[in-house]
């Protein structure tokens, strides 16, 4: 099942490509699905803000998804320095996550360095991998790209495992 819903993914992708390049022949922008999460704090607002720079940055939305309420996406054995406090405060904060379809003139190594200092700016802190955040922005997919590096893995390495990515990007793969 989840074969086939990424081929459809990757052929709906085409179909995005072949649009943005129709809209912009004189331009060279390049698509990227970024997925967004957030658990602390006004949830929605961290993302809206987080798409507002990016925005105010060259980074422009095409489409973006519904916002999905989830819970956390946690270790069957926490790390061993969590308290009991922190591993009880970890499952009861819920994540608002979405995904988004943009276009861009940057990198990928540019946008990354981009969504790293708006996370950064935003008030992310990196305390721990289970641990709560103001806001995570991931890039999942960029053109047809694939990187491999120490700093960059597209497509993301995780996506196709996560329903709190797929179910929006499934979203708005649909609206074509």
């Amino acid at each position: 099942m989840i074969t086939i819903i990424l081929n459809i993914l990757n052929i709906k992708l085409l179909i995005d490509n072949l649009l943005i390049n129709i809209l912009n022949k004189n331009t060279r922008f390049s698509l990227v699905y970024l997925a967004f999460g957030a658990n602390l704090k006004n949830k929605t607002t961290n993302i809206k803000k987080s798409i507002k720079i990016l925005h105010n940055n060259g980074v422009f939305v095409y489409k973006l998804s519904q916002f999905y309420k989830n819970k956390p996406l946690l270790p069957d054995n926490f790390p061993e320095w969590m308290s009991l406090y922190q591993k009880n405060a970890c499952k009861k904060l819920y994540f608002v996550n979405c995904v988004g379809l943009f276009y861009t003139k940057k990198s990928p190594f540019k946008l990354l360095d981009l969504i790293q200092k708006i996370e950064k700016k935003l008030g992310k802190k990196k305390l721990g991998y289970w641990l709560p955040r103001l806001i995570d922005i991931d890039i999942i997919l960029y053109q047809n790209i694939k990187i491999k590096s120490k700093s960059l893995q597209i497509p993301h390495k995780h996506y196709k495992k996560r329903s709190f990515v797929l179910k929006p990007l499934i979203q708005i793969k649909s609206k074509l």
